[in-house]
């Protein structure tokens, strides 16, 4: 027999993740289904009409702080988008130890759902009836800033000094000649797997200062873990590191085999890093002074209390189930003639 806490649980689960058939957002004023791409999809009287600020979603945010998230589309507070990059990094997550492993795939299988729903909408909707209904989608090819514009907003700061681990030498210089300075980082030089999230985020911020010069509202959500980031080092730096760190290891197994030491797997990927927010804030505002307020970091208490309305509001949802319930349903069924002995 189910407990309350399961009951609780499962009916948060029906909360949180909408079921097609029940979605109000896929039906017009009448109850009928949209009419098509080309048709009203209900009228324009459903469709909000104030336009809803977009949000985008860091991987982060859908791993640690997914309360909230459910919350802000079961309140249509945003618009929520979910870069492309954010996708690949939670199939990532899912090869993480527990708890990772769990929050990746509980945020994958809430994903699914939502997208599906948005395609459902999209597909029974007028384009503008469809962005209005649409509560979380992924992003589009078209919605990222071109690399080119990323390299003219990334700037060192004054005073930028390279530092290098203790252990690694540079090359010595030409004996006579002043050393060269040691190269600064570029824009290329920034981790592959947060380029793609860093321009979808500058597109939006960018759309958003060009209609409301204004607006100074943070367009990308993330969670932060308190990680330390470590500052890039530009491309001939990071071989040459590379390299000792490789040379150091060739020393110290020197006594296996070439064959055994071409074996050795390589180091697992920092799960925990990959699935905070703290790089992504780190490069942000570090390297892009121009971009102001880019990011909304969600505090522990915002999730606490999403978690808490959420299950208030499964709560309520079995109140009125119950009280909905016929009475002669729940009561046991009794056999024989009434009066009689069964």
């Amino acid at each position: 027999m189910e407990t309350d806490e399961q009951k609780v649980s499962e009916l948060e689960k029906s909360v949180d993740t909408l079921a097609f058939s029940r979605d109000p957002r896929l039906y017009g004023r009448g109850g009928g289904r949209g009419r098509g791409r080309g048709g009203r999809g209900g009228g324009s009287n459903e469709s909000r009409q104030d336009k809803r600020e977009v949000r985008v979603v860091d991987a982060s945010a859908l791993v640690h702080v997914l309360p909230v998230l459910k919350r802000w589309i079961r309140e249509d507070r945003y618009q929520l988008v979910v870069p492309l990059s954010a996708l690949s990094t939670l199939d990532l997550l899912k090869k993480a130890p527990n708890p990772l492993h769990d929050l990746a795939r509980d945020a994958t299988r809430f994903l699914e759902g939502q997208l599906d729903i948005a395609r459902q909408i999209q597909a029974a909707f007028s384009p503008a009836d469809a962005d209005a209904r649409t509560r979380l989608r992924a992003q589009r090819q078209s919605e990222e800033m071109s690399w080119s514009e990323v390299e003219k907003l990334f700037k060192i700061p004054e005073g930028w000094v390279v530092e290098l681990p203790d252990e690694i030498e540079v090359p010595p210089s030409v004996e006579g000649e002043e050393p060269e300075p040691l190269p600064l980082p570029t824009a290329t030089d920034i981790p592959r797997h947060l380029r793609s999230t860093i321009q979808c985020i500058l597109h939006f911020h960018s759309s958003a200062r060009t209609t409301s010069p204004s607006d100074n509202s943070p367009v990308g959500i993330v969670y932060k873990s308190l990680l330390d980031t470590p500052p890039p080092l530009a491309e001939p730096l990071s071989r040459l590191v590379a390299h000792s760190t490789a040379s150091a290891n060739d020393i110290t197994d020197s006594h296996s085999s070439p064959r055994r030491r071409n074996r050795e797997p390589a180091p697992p990927p920092d799960f925990l890093a990959l699935s905070s927010g703290d790089a992504l804030s780190y490069y942000l505002s570090t390297f892009f002074p121009s971009i102001s307020n880019p990011l909304y970091v969600i505090p522990s208490t915002e999730v606490v209390a999403a978690s808490s309305w959420l299950k208030a509001q499964a709560q309520a949802k079995q109140q009125a189930d119950d009280a909905s319930t016929p009475r002669t349903a729940q009561e046991p069924k009794t056999y024989g003639k009434p009066g009689g002995r069964s």
